[in-house]
């Protein structure tokens, strides 16, 4: 079970992982679904009116100023989930004692944020003894250390890697070297799935094996992940 923010949990596991390809995975939006895709579930918790939290991203990209705005590049992703936050809080999304939107949509305990697409390949990859980890931003910045881990998803990873913690944040190439040294696994046997293709292009230029998951359809990803498995 990892333990840190940017650790190796086990010393042995990179000779385990060493002839076979590796899974690696982003949280939000591949492991957890992504906000958009929990916005009706969390209006309903909040008591408002459906549709009064409008900002659907790749769902409905003509109806999402900020969203258009990070896919011209005139914004980085952080700042369009800021952005997101900002909105619905103005709309009047419930936050009792969260301290954001962000923490409220998938802490608040309202709905299963696990996508069960995702809870099937890590499956498929523990069945064959084979170890997988995790590569997020903020994971640890937005929700602490410890509610993570409530989720086995995340608890069983062999490796977890914050990438905030590296000094580098997806897509900078720092943040993919020192996954690459972490894991002590060529790159290319790294299997990594996420759902912004901006961080995919810079797996794909470190020697990863970047899949792009598209929350529309999540399924047509993972089973790209499976072959470049073998599974």
């Amino acid at each position: 079970m990892p333990r840190t923010t940017l650790a190796n949990a086990d010393p042995h596991t990179s000779v385990l992982a060493s002839s076979s390809p590796v899974l690696l995975l982003d949280v939000g939006g591949v492991i957890f679904r992504s906000a958009w895709e929990l916005l009706a579930d969390y209006e309903r918790w909040s008591g408002l009116p459906a549709g009064s939290l409008p900002w659907r991203g790749k769902f409905d990209p003509d109806h999402d100023d900020a969203w258009r705005d990070y896919l011209s590049g005139a914004t980085t992703e952080r700042v369009y989930w800021q952005r997101f936050s900002a909105n619905c809080q103005m709309a009047g999304a419930r936050l009792d004692s969260f301290t954001s939107v962000m923490a409220a949509i998938h802490m608040g305990g309202y709905t299963d944020i696990a996508r069960p697409e995702v809870r099937s390949l890590i499956s498929a990859t523990q069945d064959q003894g084979r170890p997988y980890g995790i590569f997020t931003n903020d994971l640890v910045h937005l929700f602490g250390s410890d509610w993570p881990m409530s989720f086995p998803e995340i608890a069983n990873a062999a490796w977890f890697i914050d990438a905030t913690a590296t000094g580098f944040l997806k897509p900078e190439s720092g943040a993919y070297e020192a996954a690459i040294r972490l894991l002590d696994i060529p790159p290319q046997q790294i299997v990594f799935v996420d759902d912004d293709h901006l961080n995919i292009d810079a797996a794909n230029k470190a020697g990863m094996t970047g899949i792009l998951l598209d929350v529309t359809n999540p399924q047509s990803a993972l089973d790209q992940a499976r072959r470049a498995l073998g599974l």
